[in-house]
């Protein structure tokens, strides 16, 4: 897809000043970024992977299954599912590293780990995903991440023909938040809780 101007302005700066860290780490992370807004799956695996293989030539680790799963989403959209499992496993296997504490990201891995199984049709196993996800996120005090989990969750049941299901977990956590109502998963939440009471 075609690049946004704020990419090829920021490409272009960084191309003039040589700064390699900007160039090969941050740039691409911010540029991945942007073109996830705009489903531009392609752009988005190209430049997070790019930057994940910087921070990894210099001996970075941390942080990786964060943008490791924008990877995996990405993929999944494209039809690689196969690959998109490969960066959702080794994500969890280094969240879950004794001693690494990157815990945080667990509650977002299980949301995606059961948003694949959805796709797959293993609705079960989804199902656990993402009550593990939720677990994850109410331990940690996590309420963005526990709404963003419960609406993917909802979808599933909806699709299920779940009405009241999804409107009980969905519905309280989306009244909880009294800021952020712009937010992309406040948003989310909000298409959720209209389609289950058409």
């Amino acid at each position: 897809g075609a690049r946004d101007a704020l990419g090829v302005a920021l490409e272009q700066h960084v191309a003039s000043t040589g700064t390699s860290f900007f160039e090969h780490f941050f740039l691409p992370f911010v540029v991945g970024s942007r073109a996830e807004e705009r489903g531009d799956w392609e752009t988005v695996i190209e430049r997070y992977q790019t930057s994940n293989d910087f921070w990894r030539a210099q001996g970075g680790q941390l942080a990786l299954p964060c943008t490791r799963l924008n990877v995996a989403g990405a993929m999944a959209q494209l039809g690689r599912v196969k690959d998109a499992w490969g960066e959702l496993d080794a994500s969890l296997e280094q969240a879950t590293r004794p001693g690494w504490e990157e815990r945080l990201f667990l509650p977002e891995i299980l949301r995606m780990r059961g948003w694949l199984q959805a796709r797959s049709g293993d609705l079960d196993a989804a199902a656990a995903s993402f009550n593990e996800s939720l677990g994850e996120a109410r331990r940690a005090g996590m309420r963005a991440l526990e709404l963003r989990t419960a609406v993917s969750y909802g979808w599933m049941m909806l699709d299920q023909g779940k009405r009241q299901e999804a409107l009980a977990l969905v519905e309280p956590l989306h009244a909880g938040f009294t800021e952020g109502r712009d937010s992309a998963d406040q948003r989310d939440a909000g298409e959720l809780l209209d389609a289950c009471r058409r």
